[in-house]
């Protein structure tokens, strides 16, 4: 499976130590836009659907739900790499090789999709027709008409930033 620009990008990133600094500021602030839209509580299960290598928004989402958080992405190198970088940061993140449109859902109360999952309409689908009620998803990367569409037509749709949708599922 060829690597996308982000994943090359997020797996070279050992090399590229003078940009860690840069990633964590990013990921904290999409982290806490996100959270400021709705409450999470330790109580949660959260699946992030497409963790990549760097899964730096697990890890904060980890710091400051205290939920539990299980990552997955298609690509068993960016699982290596992220497993690899979750050993050093002692938390407690479960990972899986495995695509967003073929996992069990129901265990997880809030579910994220990375901006770079591709084709993000069919994963966002599969949960829409499959997640229990009120989970609680986070689409983010809403650029096309497509992704717009598929989020506004949703009658559970609740809140926005300027990058990621929220849908409470009913």
């Amino acid at each position: 499976m060829e690597l996308t620009k982000t994943q090359a990008f997020e797996k070279n990133q050992k090399y590229l130590f003078f940009m860690k600094p840069l990633f964590h500021f990013y990921y904290k602030r999409l982290v806490r836009k996100e959270l400021s839209l709705t409450t999470l509580s330790k109580s949660d299960h959260i699946l992030f659907i497409g963790a990549g290598a760097l899964p730096l928004s697990a890890v904060y989402l980890k710091k400051y739900t205290e939920a539990n958080i299980t990552i997955i992405d298609n690509n068993n190198e960016m699982i290596t790499c992220a497993n690899n970088y979750l050993k050093s940061t002692n938390k407690d993140i479960k990972s899986l090789c495995i695509d967003g449109k073929n996992i069990d859902i129901d265990a997880y109360s809030v579910i994220f999709i990375a901006n770079q999952v591709a084709p993000k309409s069919t994963v966002v689908n599969y949960i829409l027709n499959h997640a229990k009620s009120n989970t609680k998803l986070f689409v983010r990367g809403v650029y096309t008409n497509e992704h717009k569409y598929l989020c506004l037509k949703c009658r559970h749709y609740l809140a926005k930033t300027k990058t990621t949708h929220l849908i409470h599922i009913t």
